[in-house]
């Protein structure tokens, strides 16, 4: 084993400022981060490279104009990887006293980013097998090299133990690194919960304001169509609205706080309007599901056949996306017609955020 040189004495003619920097050049001129030590801090820069970059691939604009703070969590994410890889990887290369301690930091982030990232996913369930893959790496290589900072030969004579230390500055900004993501994504969550729980609370639209013809449900204004009932759905006022011609439709009309346009978030909505006793155990056969532009708005519209104890019926759901005003409108109606009756196209032009 080579030895470890010992900087704890000498150069006492000289300020602590020139001893560390003195000791530093030294470091760089006599030692290599070669093998796995040079391999380490490769993958310290590429991960983290890496890890901005990729923070922006799947980064939803449109989420992000509705929940700043939410949709700004991964790119954040990535950049306080980048900026952390930066320093270690930089101050490993100086010979820096705080660089090992830089390195666990990253090292830690990193194990604990991807960690989130599998807990957010509700586990590897909902990935493909190649994000199954590079999820189980990012989770085992941090450890592996963490555990690499504690025995590497290479790395102890390059940056011998008495050599390290971390300042309490170093500890602050590692902790504000720390949390600056996990920050945003509390209170991002806090925020999205509280706009979901209180979305009735402040109405925007009241009937007094309404053009002749519509109705509102504090939220959203949407045309009340020939012939039809437009009430209450529930006890509370605002709230979502139903609307009913006797014998042809009926069907409701709500509004909520904009969310996204996955598929995955789609199917959960329309799955819980479709929850209930009245259509338990009905089968069901999906006729079309079509994506498209209403009235300047993307749109999500579902039509599915139910049948039950020998009757059928029509199922229509469709969902208005309004990111700009943080909104999406949601329509659900069921009939007994044929193809696509005009009044369910006419409800959705009708619709206004």
């Amino acid at each position: 084993m080579d030895e470890i040189t010992d900087f704890t004495t000498g150069y006492s003619e000289k300020n602590e400022v020139e001893r560390d920097e003195a000791e530093r050049k030294q470091l760089v001129a006599t030692t290599k981060l070669s093998g796995w030590a040079g391999l380490m801090i490769f993958a310290v820069f590429a991960g983290g490279l890496a890890s901005f970059g990729l923070s922006f691939k799947d980064f939803d604009h449109e989420f992000f104009r509705a929940h700043p703070l939410l949709g700004c969590v991964d790119v954040l994410s990535g950049a306080v990887l980048f900026a952390t890889s930066l320093v270690a990887g930089i101050q490993t290369c100086r010979r820096s006293r705080n660089a090992v301690f830089w390195l666990r930091v990253f090292f830690v982030i990193l194990f604990v980013s991807n960690m989130v990232s599998l807990l957010v996913n509700g586990g590897f369930g909902g990935l493909t097998a190649f994000e199954t893959k590079s999820l189980i790496r990012g989770l085992i290589w941090p450890v592996i090299w963490f555990i690499f900072t504690y025995k590497s030969l290479v790395l102890a004579k390059a940056l011998p133990p008495n050599w390290r230390k971390k300042s309490s500055s170093d500890i602050l900004a590692a902790a504000v690194l720390f949390a600056l993501p996990i920050v945003a994504f509390a209170v991002g969550i806090s925020e999205v919960y509280h706009s979901g729980n209180h979305w009735y609370d402040k109405a925007e639209y009241a009937d007094g304001d309404l053009p002749e013809g519509y109705a509102t449900d504090g939220r959203i204004k949407f045309a009340i169509l020939e012939g039809a009932v437009v009430e209450p759905a529930t006890e509370d006022v605002p709230g979502p609205m139903a609307m009913q011609r006797e014998g042809v439709f009926y069907g409701i009309v709500l509004s909520s706080p904009f969310m996204n346009k996955e598929n995955d978030s789609f199917v959960e909505t329309m799955e819980v309007m479709i929850d209930g006793e009245e259509y338990k155990g009905a089968t069901r056969t999906v006729v079309s599901d079509t994506t498209s532009s209403i009235a300047g708005h993307d749109a999500h519209l579902h039509f599915e056949k139910l049948e039950l104890n020998g009757a059928s019926v029509n199922w229509r759901f469709a969902m208005l996306y309004a990111p700009e005003r943080r909104k999406v409108a949601i329509v659900s109606f069921h009939d007994g017609l044929t193809g696509t009756p005009e009044y369910f196209n006419a409800l959705l032009d009708s619709v206004q955020f």
